[in-house]
């Protein structure tokens, strides 16, 4: 492609969003399993261990809450890629119909 022309392809941009959408099933399984073995227990009661278990535990919710949001993001640039692919392939399909008419 040289510099001053822009090639779209539907069904690369169809590919590419199915890859990210299974990129967001595997980060969104990752997340799941990971969820419940990233909090910890305070290992005594004295209050350095309490409050880093208290700190841990808030940095864990915040990576998984960053990370549901990361899912919800590729999820959402998924569907503007298809929403894209399908926009430009009618577009191509109507401009070909009126210049063959």
């Amino acid at each position: 492609m040289s510099a001053d022309k822009l090639a779209v392809d539907p069904q690369e941009l169809q590919a590419a969003a199915h890859r990210l959408d299974q990129l967001a099933a595997r980060l969104h399984g990752a997340l799941e399993t990971a969820e419940h073995q990233t909090k910890v227990a305070s290992a005594g009661q004295d209050e350095v261990s309490v409050r880093a278990a208290q700190t841990f535990n808030t940095v864990a919710t915040s990576v998984d809450t960053d990370t549901g949001a990361a899912v919800l993001e590729l999820r959402k640039i998924a569907a503007v890629l298809r929403s894209q692919a399908k926009t430009y392939g009618n577009t191509e399909d109507a401009n070909t119909q009126a210049f063959l008419a």
